[in-house]
């Protein structure tokens, strides 16, 4: 039996720029998603969701007959599923019955990253019972790489074109700039108190990473000076807390009342 624990993330600035290759600025929070796997003697592959009443079952013997597209079929029109169903599918190489149950202190669809810690999660319980990373006191550089780039895929079933920074934080923690693939760690950051209020209103990233590349593709000179701004103000922030790894440092409250300006005028 394993069992993983993966943090949620906030991002700080940036959010949907950094699909169009500016910068962003992420940090893990004090919420968790919890995962328990447990082989199995039946050939089955068991995904059980408590918070959200769903448990499945999954005979092995289907699973191996089916191409990575057709894996749909048996997700019950969810990708969250879809995006697990794919990671047993192309990291378990043995055959074994595997129960997986998933916990979370944080909802869906609020910006906590929820499908990133959940295929981080998945990925890394995989890819332990296959032999292919081991765990010790922490995990290797190579196997964070190794982590991270296949949270990344169930992150593409989900989301469809996203950008890399969630399952990037879910997966190396602390706080983050990310820029094109390109990750610039702190050292140590404030301690920041961030209220995240839940409006009930679930956010489908999908649909907005859509909705923002769809008003670039129509107004690019108004909508990319945007993101730029959103770019500058990231790395006024990266700024502001590698002053904060070597000094005393200031707030900039105008930063962040601009970045949620700039933000609502791109529909986000």
């Amino acid at each position: 039996m394993a069992i993983v624990s993966v943090p949620g993330k906030v991002i700080l600035v940036g959010e949907h720029a950094v699909v169009h290759g500016k910068r962003a600025i992420a940090s893990t929070i004090d919420r968790r998603l919890y995962a328990k796997f447990e082989k199995v003697e039946d050939d089955v592959l068991t995904l059980n969701i408590p918070d959200y009443s769903y448990e499945k079952n999954w005979d092995i013997s289907e699973l191996s007959g089916l191409s990575d597209d057709d894996l749909s079929n048996l997700s019950d029109g969810l990708t969250l599923v879809q995006a697990f169903l794919y990671l047993y599918k192309n990291i378990i190489k043995i055959k074994l019955g595997v129960k997986v149950t998933v916990k979370s202190q944080f909802l869906v669809g609020i910006g906590l990253g929820s499908s990133a810690a959940f295929n981080t999660a998945i990925s890394t319980g995989f890819l332990q019972i296959n032999g292919d990373i081991e765990y010790t006191s922490e995990f290797a550089d190579e196997d964070l790489k190794t982590i991270s780039d296949w949270s990344f895929k169930g992150e593409t079933i989900i989301h469809g074109t996203p950008s890399g920074i969630d399952n990037t934080i879910c997966t190396y923690g602390g706080a983050l700039m990310f820029h094109q693939g390109k990750i610039e760690h702190f050292p140590r950051i404030p301690e920041l108190s961030i209220i995240v209020s839940n409006t009930g209103i679930a956010r489908d990233t999908k649909l907005y990473v859509m909705k923002v590349t769809g008003l670039l593709n129509l107004y690019e000179s108004v909508v990319d000076p945007l993101l730029d701004c959103l770019d500058n103000i990231a790395i006024r922030i990266y700024d502001l807390f590698h002053e904060f790894s070597t000094s005393e440092y200031e707030t900039d409250d105008d930063k962040i009342e601009d970045k949620h300006q700039i933000e609502s005028q791109i529909g986000v």
